[in-house]
C-alpha cells in the first residue's frame, strides 16, 4: 500500500518517476540482466500449494535430481540459519523470496509428492540463466528465390547492472551477426517488435554494428546543453541491407536504434509507429540515502526521469514515436496506445541538429523497395483482413452499450462470437520460406523436452509471421540495388 500511495504521488510529475519496492527492484533487475540466483524451478500456485510445474535442466534442483514436477512445497528451510517458513496458502511472490537466494547458499524444501509422501531435499542455490530473455537468430529461407536472410530477435537491450562482466545485448547481438555472416545471408532482419528498452549504452553500441562511427543518439537534463552519445569504433561488424521491425509497443531505446537507424539511411523501419517514449531514468538505491536505521532496510529504489532523449536530426521520439518507413497493419492498428495516452507525459521538444553523414553519402535512396512493399501490402488479402480486424476489434474496446435482457445479451455475445469466427485461423498458414534456429542449438540438452518444444513453437511463430516475409522480400530488393561498401555478389 505504501508503494501505491509513494506512486499516486510521483505520477503527478512524470509517469515514468517511480518508487519499487524491494521484490519489485529485484524482479526488474532479473528482466533485465535474464539472470537470478535460485534454485532453478518453476512454480505457480494451485490450490493454496506452491507446485512446480517445470525443472531446469543444468540448475541445481535438476542436479539434486529429486524435485519433480507436480511437486508441491510445504515449508522451506535457510539452511544457514535453520529457520523454517511454512509456505503453504502463501502467495507466491512472497514464497519465492524464502527459495531464491545468494549463490552457494543452502536452502532445504519439504516437499510433497503426487502420492502424497513427503521428504526433505537440500539444494545449494546457484545462478540461473533465463536463455528466452536474450538476443538470438535464424537464417530464413525464401522457398522461391533461395535468397538466405538472416533474422536477430532481441526481446529487449538488456545488461546484467550488478555485473559488469554479465551478459550484455551489444555483445550478444554482435555473437548472432558474425554466426549468420558465417551462413552468408544476404541481408538482416532485426524484430524489435514489443521491445520496451533497456540500456542506452548497449543501444548505442549495437547501433555501432551498423555505421561507420557517429553520433546515435542526444541527451539533455533540465538546464543542460545536450550529450551526444556516440559510436567511436571504425568500421562496421555488419554492412549489408538491413530492415527494422517496429510495432507500437517498441519503446525508448528501440525508439533511439530505429530512429538513428532511419536518419542515417541506413535501413527501412517496418511496422507501425513506435510508443513515443523519449525519456531517460536512473535508479537511486534508497539504502544508500538513509544512514544508519538497518531496522527499516531494505527501503527499495526510486527510478528518476533524469532527462529527455533526441534523434541526431534534433526531433525527439517523444508522444510521437518514430513513423516508419514501410507501415504494415496489425491488430493493434486503429488502438489508442503509446507515452500520449498517459497523464502527465512530459511534451515533445527538438533541439539542434547533430552533425553525421548518411549511408554511402545519401546515394542510396530505399524508394524503390519501399514502393514495391506498399504495392505488395495493398494488395495481400492477409493484411486486408488483418486491417479489417483491427478495426473491428477497436470497435469492439470502445463498446460501452450492453443489453441487460438475458436473451438479448445471449443473442449480443453469439453475434460477436460468429464475427470473430471470420479470424480464427489469421497469421496460422504456414509461407513461403523456412527458419534455421541458430542461437543456442549447440547447447540444447536433447533431456530439455521444454527448450525443444518452445523453439519448435518459435520456428513455427517465424514462418507464419507476414510481416516477416515481406520483410524477406524488402530485404532482397534491397541487395538489388547495391548500395552496400563491401559485400557482393559479383
Amino acid at each position: 500500500y505504501l508503494a501505491t500511495y509513494l506512486n499516486a504521488i510521483l505520477s503527478v510529475y512524470d509517469p515514468h518517476t517511480e518508487y519499487y519496492p524491494p521484490k519489485n527492484k529485484e524482479d526488474f533487475d532479473i528482466r533485465f540482466s535474464g539472470q537470478l540466483e535460485g534454485i532453478g524451478a518453476t512454480l505457480t500456485q494451485k490450490e493454496g500449494f506452491i507446485t512446480v510445474t517445470d525443472v531446469k535442466i543444468g540448475s541445481p534442483a535438476w542436479k539434486q535430481g529429486e524435485l519433480e514436477v507436480n511437486d508441491k512445497i510445504l515449508k522451506v528451510t535457510q539452511g544457514n540459519t535453520k529457520e523454517s517458513t511454512d509456505v503453504v496458502d502463501m502467495r507466491l511472490d512472497k514464497a519465492i523470496r524464502f527459495i531464491r537466494g545468494p549463490k552457494g547458499t543452502e536452502v532445504i524444501l519439504t516437499i510433497q509428492k503426487v502420492d502424497g509422501t513427503q521428504k526433505t531435499i537440500s539444494l545449494l542455490r546457484d545462478v540461473i540463466v533465463i536463455e528466452e530473455t536474450y538476443a538470438k537468430s535464424m537464417v530464413l529461407t525464401d522457398r522461391e528465390t533461395y535468397a538466405r536472410v538472416g533474422y536477430i530477435y532481441l526481446p529487449s537491450f538488456y545488461a546484467n547492472f550488478q555485473d559488469r562482466a554479465g551478459r550484455r545485448s551489444s555483445v550478444d547481438v554482435k555473437n548472432e551477426i558474425e554466426k549468420l555472416k558465417a551462413e552468408n545471408v544476404s541481408g538482416i532482419i532485426i524484430d524489435l517488435r514489443s521491445n520496451t528498452g533497456g540500456s542506452l549504452m548497449d543501444c548505442v553500441d549495437i547501433a555501432g554494428h551498423f555505421i561507420d562511427q557517429g553520433p546515435v543518439v542526444q541527451v539533455q537534463g533540465r538546464g543542460k546543453p545536450p550529450q551526444v552519445l556516440s559510436d567511436t569504433k571504425s568500421g562496421t561488424v555488419w554492412d549489408g541491407p538491413l530492415v527494422v521491425l517496429v510495432n507500437s509497443y517498441s519503446a525508448s531505446a528501440s525508439e533511439i536504434f530505429a530512429a538513428a537507424m532511419q536518419d542515417y539511411g541506413r535501413a527501412i523501419i517496418m511496422g507501425s509507429t513506435t510508443y513515443g517514449k523519449g525519456t531517460v531514468q536512473r535508479f537511486d538505491d534508497l539504502d544508500r540515502l538513509v544512514m544508519g536505521q538497518n531496522d527499516i532496510k531494505p527501503l527499495g529504489s526510486l527510478k528518476l526521469t533524469i532527462q529527455k532523449f533526441y534523434r541526431i536530426n534534433g526531433s525527439s521520439t517523444q508522444l510521437r514515436g518514430v513513423t516508419p518507413d514501410i507501415t504494415i497493419p496489425d491488430s493493434y492498428k486503429y488502438m489508442d496506445t503509446g507515452e500520449r495516452e498517459l497523464n502527465n507525459a512530459l511534451a515533445w521538444s527538438e533541439i539542434s541538429t547533430s552533425t553525421y553523414s548518411t549511408w554511402m553519402g545519401g546515394v542510396c535512396k530505399w524508394d524503390n523497395a519501399v514502393r514495391n512493399s506498399n504495392e505488395r501490402i495493398a494488395k495481400s488479402a492477409f493484411f486486408a483482413l488483418t486491417n479489417e480486424n483491427a478495426e473491428r476489434l477497436k470497435q469492439r474496446r470502445d463498446e460501452t452499450r450492453y443489453p441487460l435482457n438475458y436473451e438479448t445479451y445471449k443473442k449480443f455475445i453469439e453475434q460477436q462470437n460468429n464475427e470473430a469466427e471470420k479470424y480464427k485461423n489469421l497469421g496460422k498458414d504456414t509461407l513461403n520460406m523456412t527458419a534455421q534456429i541458430l542461437t543456442n542449438d549447440e547447447t540444447i540438452n536433447p533431456s530439455d523436452t521444454a527448450a525443444i518444444e518452445r523453439n519448435k513453437k518459435w520456428n513455427q511463430m517465424i514462418i507464419t509471421d507476414n510481416t516477416i516475409f515481406e520483410a524477406m522480400q524488402v530485404v532482397q530488393e534491397m541487395k538489388r540495388m547495391r548500395c552496400f561498401a563491401t559485400r557482393r555478389d559479383d
